[in-house]
């Protein structure tokens, strides 16, 4: 299994239930493709130049 992220948020990143919001859950989702792009041999595929 590939780790894609692994991190914490902070509190105001979640909401009163608790959970990340939307805009956090997304940047960190967005992190973890990048990260995971290499594996899928396209390494430029979330550079501003791409």
């Amino acid at each position: 299994m590939i780790t894609l992220w692994r991190g914490s948020c902070n509190q105001w990143d979640c909401d009163e239930m608790g959970h990340m919001n939307v805009r956090v859950y997304v940047e960190k989702q967005l992190e973890g493709l990048a990260a995971f792009a290499p594996d899928l041999s396209m390494p430029h595929a979330f550079k501003a130049s791409s």
